[in-house]
């Protein structure tokens, strides 16, 4: 969604909202594509004293695995993001607190991928103590102890024969 900065300048203290769907079912995100149902953004554009920002409110839905059992986990991501409405591009480019309307335009898709992509993290856990799979067998931890016999590290097993003494 494109806004044009002419929808808040026609008053002081002009204000635009707006909500709705975003499909980012294509987009990846650490090796992995998390969304695969729509993206809800909603948000305010407003300009106040001259200054124009930009507010927006993401719900994403995720649906990925655990990083460590791989089982499969649904939740809710939520993100906000408050940012200042330039139309002349930024002398610094790495400030996130400034976006650019190109040509009086807020290409509001782009800012609201920017912004959940950041937000995200690396890896999602099914729970924090999650104990994962072994590493021999690919039994789920979770669920118990495997069957495989644990085997000792040949730096200390020479300690491991004297306690089995």
């Amino acid at each position: 969604m494109k806004i044009s900065l002419n929808r808040v300048r026609d008053g002081k203290n002009a204000e635009f909202r707006f909500s709705y769907d975003l499909d980012f079912g294509g987009l990846l995100c650490s090796f992995d594509r998390p969304f695969k149902k729509p993206v809800h953004v909603s948000g305010i554009l407003e300009e106040r004293a001259d200054v124009a920002s930009v507010s927006l409110s993401i719900d994403a839905p995720v649906e990925t695995s655990c990083a460590r059992c791989a089982k499969e986990i649904h939740f809710t991501h939520h993100t906000d993001a408050d940012y200042m409405v330039s139309e002349e591009k930024p002398a610094d480019e790495n400030d996130d607190t400034v976006v650019y309307a190109k040509n009086g335009e807020l290409d509001v898709d782009e800012i609201a991928k920017t912004a959940l992509l950041l937000s995200m993290d690396m890896v999602y856990l099914c729970k924090e103590d999650c104990k994962g799979l072994c590493s021999k067998c690919g039994a789920d931890l979770n669920e118990g102890p495997c069957e495989c016999k644990k085997e000792i590290d040949p730096r200390i097993q020479k300690l491991q024969d004297l306690l089995d003494k």
